[in-house]
């Protein structure tokens, strides 16, 4: 009789897009809900989803990041991986086919760090240099043009680069040296330079200095400066920028509702703020109680969440809010039309409910696989053991530990083809899962 041993382990990232959610695992793994009809979810099929499911092909996985209709993924290799909408070119594969599962765009390498807008992307290589993709209709790739681009291209100019954002239709980056540079789109002040004009090569945000943290969405922009203070700029008719007015700026403004924010998540006409004491705050348009405050009614100035405490990462869709707890539950509220808030239903929240069985796991040992070019050695043993690859190209490699109810209880990443590996574990079965870019496989262990 097969042993089918199921668990669950927390997400570690979270990404809302136009009506669809990702969340990365811990695993390296990634799980997807909601719209799909281009194939943004990426488990092959076009059927929106309203609980997680698995993207395909995909692990190592480092960071995901939701457009409007795609997806994209950054993986431990360097490589960037998408999916979903490409008629702009989004996907940067060099087409402008549709994939519903992910491709890798090739040439791409290197890749530190990556953000999706709603159908363009940017990326940040571990040269320094910064390239981006799909529609410009308003400049946002930042090369000069505004012609649409279905693989990467660089924009020049720019150095230094620690972070990027890509927004709806503009991009915002941050430079090691404090300053904040942005292009693209410019019709609600969202470039901060004083002006409406659209920009198409990145131009320095004026009076900005010491920054250590940015975020866009919509049509505006933020930053956090190196004493705490926070700044907004754009669009602000449902009171999305957080000042207290409904008026819109073309450069910075101080956001003062509170001290201690520590990350900003912007959605289309709202905006999430996260303190360094766990609470979560919203202001904006609520339609939909994106908001979480238990009402539809939108706010001009930031109330809190009081149903959410402990919280230590934020996400916002066009109309959907996404929080993962210090106790490593994540939870949803807002839009949920297409299933995106991963509750099993497509009923809409006004409060956070928790997302279930987000990240399980099934471990089955109809599935246990002895590859020879593998060993893991000694077994039994003492906690520790070591593990044994016969091919340099298969690493870097992730190890996972298991027990025997099929919890994931230790977790490494190994670059050399012979690891020895310690475990604070008690004496038991356990399983040990090896992944690496293109295989994975499980071996039964005991711990004496």
């Amino acid at each position: 009789m097969a042993l089918i041993l199921t668990g669950t382990m927390p997400a570690q990232v979270i990404s809302g897009g136009g009506g669809h959610a990702l969340f990365l695992c811990t695993s390296g793994e990634v799980r997807a809900c909601g719209y799909n009809w281009y194939g943004e979810l990426g488990d092959g099929t076009n059927v929106e989803k309203h609980a997680p499911v698995q993207v395909s092909v995909l692990t190592g996985i480092t960071n995901v990041s939701a457009g409007l209709t795609h997806s994209m993924f950054l993986k431990n290799d360097g490589s960037v991986w998408g999916c979903g909408y490409n008629f702009e070119g989004q996907l940067g594969d060099g087409s402008n086919t549709d994939r519903h599962t992910p491709v890798q765009i090739t040439g791409l390498n290197g890749i530190t760090s990556l953000s999706a807008g709603a159908q363009h992307n940017l990326f940040v290589k571990n040269d320094g240099t910064i390239w981006s993709c799909g529609m410009n209709n308003r400049g946002q790739l930042g090369n000069g043009t505004t012609v649409n681009s279905n693989v990467p291209v660089q924009i020049t100019g720019l150095s230094g680069i620690v972070a990027v954002e890509a927004s709806e239709w503009h991009s915002l980056f941050l430079k090691n040296d404090g300053t904040v540079w942005a292009c693209g789109a410019n019709g609600g002040g969202e470039l901060g330079d004083g002006t409406n004009i659209d920009k198409l090569t990145p131009i320095q945000v004026p009076s900005l200095s010491g920054i250590i943290y940015i975020a866009a969405g919509g049509e505006r922009s933020y930053a956090i400066k190196n004493d705490g203070t926070v700044w907004g700029w754009g669009s602000n008719s449902n009171g999305e920028l957080g000042d207290g007015t409904t008026t819109s700026t073309n450069v910075p403004v101080q956001i003062t509702f509170q001290s201690g924010i520590t990350a900003i998540a912007p959605g289309r006409y709202y905006t999430l703020f996260l303190k360094n004491d766990g609470t979560v705050w919203s202001t904006g348009r609520n339609d939909y109680g994106q908001l979480g405050d238990g009402t539809t009614v939108d706010k001009i100035a930031p109330v809190q969440i009081t149903s959410l405490s402990g919280v230590t990462k934020i996400a916002a869709g066009v109309q959907n809010s996404y929080f993962i707890k210090s106790n490593g539950t994540t939870w949803s509220c807002g839009s949920n039309f297409n299933g995106e808030l991963g509750v099993g239903s497509t009923t809409n929240h006004s409060t956070p409910v928790q997302i279930t069985n987000l990240c399980s796991i099934i471990l089955s040992t109809d599935d246990e696989k002895e590859i020879q070019e593998w060993n893991v050695y000694p077994n039994p043993n003492t906690g520790v053991f070591t593990v044994v690859l016969d091919h340099p190209d298969q690493i870097p490699y992730r190890v996972e530990l298991y027990n025997s109810v099929g919890k994931l209880v230790e977790v490494c990443q190994r670059d050399t083809q012979n690891s020895q590996i310690q475990v604070n574990q008690p004496a038991g079965m356990y399983f040990v899962k090896i992944i690496t870019a293109s295989k994975q496989s499980i071996h039964r262990m005991i711990i004496n």
